[in-house]
């Protein structure tokens, strides 16, 4: 399988047959982001996942994902 990656090209990527989901990230713009968000989730197939919202622009945008990945495993504290 093939994928472009804007800035690299085209890229040779296995696909998977599933793949879990252990997080929604929802792209906003920064005014729609509460500053201290309470915990929020969206219902996939019946199965409430967790949501965040992130400004995809943002420098940060990048870190913010990876830490709410890490967070929504459950391993926040620990080292990438």
């Amino acid at each position: 399988d093939r994928i472009e990656v804007r800035g690299l090209g085209i890229v040779a990527l296995a696909a998977l047959d599933a793949a879990p989901v252990g997080l929604v990230v929802d792209l906003a713009p920064p005014a729609a982001i509460e500053r201290l968000p309470a915990p929020a989730t969206v219902m996939l197939a019946g199965i409430a996942v967790p949501l965040v919202l992130i400004a995809p622009f943002e420098a940060s945008a990048a870190a913010k994902v990876r830490l709410a990945v890490r967070i929504a495993s459950g391993n926040s504290m620990a080292p990438s």
